[in-house]
């Protein structure tokens, strides 16, 4: 597990993706990433992925955005 992870330009992105869908900072978590990377990168690419093909297929992401802006303002009120 010694040197740099070093993912593919598409799983950057894919990788940036996911983490702008689930509201995950980067710069606070790109550790946790690095960390699963260097486990098995394989695996990394695969299932970053899947989870980015998951976020572009849904229908609900509208619905989900409005979900999310609607806690906001509910945690806003209080």
């Amino acid at each position: 597990m010694s040197g740099p992870v070093v993912v593919s330009g598409r799983t950057a992105a894919q990788l940036e993706e996911v983490a702008r869908f689930f509201g995950i900072d980067m710069e606070w978590n790109r550790h946790i990433f690095r960390h699963a990377a260097q486990i098995d990168s394989r695996a990394f690419e695969v299932a970053i992925g899947a989870l980015a093909q998951a976020i572009e297929q849904d229908s609900r992401r509208g619905i989900t955005g409005r979900i999310r802006e609607s806690i906001a303002r509910e945690k806003a009120k209080k």
